[in-house]
């Protein structure tokens, strides 16, 4: 991985002698990381500009984490005992004071997508991994609550908060790694999966692939680095000639009962996969029996109350299946309208996807349209709130204030069913400002 992994031929987590530095720990990528290290008894350290419940739960198991990130915390800790590893986020800039620091002196750092590799290989796992542009954390979520429903060892990572267990875990008597495969900076071209499953390919992340033939290339490595595929045949792109190798799911089970279609389809792959994982456990009516009572992820169509949702949609194909889904809910809780709170997110994908809202929007009532999340981009063309909504009829301009606190708070005691649609803060706005 670089100059210093050396150290790895060394230092083993099993003889607690390895010290890892996380850098925005508690970050729903990172901290699922943190505890998979801690539970390989690996000493872990780190940073976050804020705290929050996982830096909070982070310290309860017995983590040093700092809000200082200028650099001196992390030489603090180095002078006392030596890090042998720093793992950094990929939204990290590379003249952040901290990997500036580490690299001063000289200690060894490297990305998520380094060190999970890394530790698969070490354990040598059998690695199930999901990706594709949309679905990836309901379909884990999906495969972990399967394997501990049915008491087979896994070890995982999971991008969100798990209402049953960790986001992520190490079990030494596991057998396989189930991981949330990103297809962001490239990712998941770091694994070569023994079974991949693809809930769905749609182009994105412009900034990383700036033309979808570029997405699709990257895909195709994915493919050619895989042992075995699991997907869905609308999602082979034309012009690209699917192997044998290829597992083309064809129908859904009519057993399977979960809400939203889309959540149904990313269920049939789970039972797709089930044969190939060659275990009697894995019979098809409990794996349906199964999936059919997995919970929901964080933010993934999350109740907060029973008609008020969050939810982590913010591309047009993922609006639109959150809608499908809020309209199925509603019609089982005897709701009213659909409102949806929309933060949007990133600006370059503002411009990509305007003309593609109508149509993802059609299912909401109403909209409150709020400003778009910026994390990491920095695109020439900045559209406003108001001309985003110019085609969309049913939509207003709203912004993180008292009013929208208000206005949401009207619509649940009409017994509308609110669902907040964001990669950004509104879900923690709503969350804080809500009583």
């Amino acid at each position: 991985f670089n100059h210093k992994s050396a150290v790895f031929s060394i230092k083993t987590c099993y003889d607690n002698s390895m010290r890892i530095y996380f850098v925005g720990i508690g970050g729903t990528g990172m901290a699922p990381m943190a505890h998979l290290a801690l539970d390989a008894g690996c000493e872990v350290v780190g940073s976050d500009q804020q705290t929050n419940h996982n830096t909070e739960h982070l310290k309860e198991r017995g983590v040093n984490i700092s809000t200082d990130q200028s650099g001196d915390f992390l030489s603090y800790l180095h002078a006392q005992k030596p890090i042998d590893w720093v793992i950094y986020t990929s939204a990290l800039p590379a003249d952040h004071p901290e990997l500036t620091r580490a690299q001063a002196l000289g200690l060894a750092t490297a990305k998520r997508d380094q060190f999970i590799p890394w530790f698969i290989k070490k354990h040598n796992f059998k690695l199930i991994a999901v990706a594709g542009a949309h679905g990836k954390t309901s379909t884990t979520t999906m495969l972990i609550w399967l394997f501990r429903q049915l008491g087979v060892p896994a070890s995982y990572l999971v991008g969100s908060t798990l209402p049953f267990a960790e986001a992520g875990k190490f079990d030494p008597d596991s057998r396989y790694f189930i991981y949330e495969c990103d297809e962001y900076d490239c990712n998941f071209l770091h694994y070569q999966p023994d079974y991949a499953l693809i809930p769905a390919v749609d182009y994105d992340h412009i900034d990383i692939y700036p033309t979808i033939d570029d997405y699709h290339q990257a895909f195709s490595q994915f493919f050619d680095q895989s042992a075995q595929i699991i997907m869905w045949p609308k999602d082979i792109w034309s012009g690209y000639q699917p192997s044998d190798k290829f597992l083309l799911a064809q129908n859904i089970n009519p057993d399977l009962t979960l809400l939203g279609e889309y959540n149904r389809a990313n269920a049939q792959l789970i039972v797709e996969l089930a044969p190939l994982l060659h275990d009697e456990r894995f019979n098809i009516a409990s794996v349906i029996e199964i999936l059919n009572s997995a919970p929901r992820a964080g933010r993934r169509f999350e109740a907060l109350q029973h008609n008020l949702i969050s939810d982590y949609a913010h591309h047009p194909a993922e609006i639109k299946a959150t809608l499908e889904l809020a309209h199925e809910y509603a019609l089982q809780h005897n709701l009213n309208q659909i409102i949806a709170v929309y933060e949007p997110h990133q600006n370059e994908r503002q411009v990509q996807f305007q003309a593609d809202y109508p149509e993802a929007f059609a299912g909401a009532d109403q909209i409150y349209w709020l400003p778009t999340f910026v994390a990491r981009d920095h695109h020439d063309q900045v559209l406003s709130p108001a001309q985003l909504i110019t085609d969309l009829p049913q939509a207003t301009v709203a912004d993180f204030n008292d009013q929208l606190i208000t206005d949401i708070k009207q619509h649940l005691r009409q017994n509308d069913l609110v669902v907040l649609m964001s990669a950004g803060k509104l879900d923690s706005f709503v969350r804080h400002n809500l009583n």
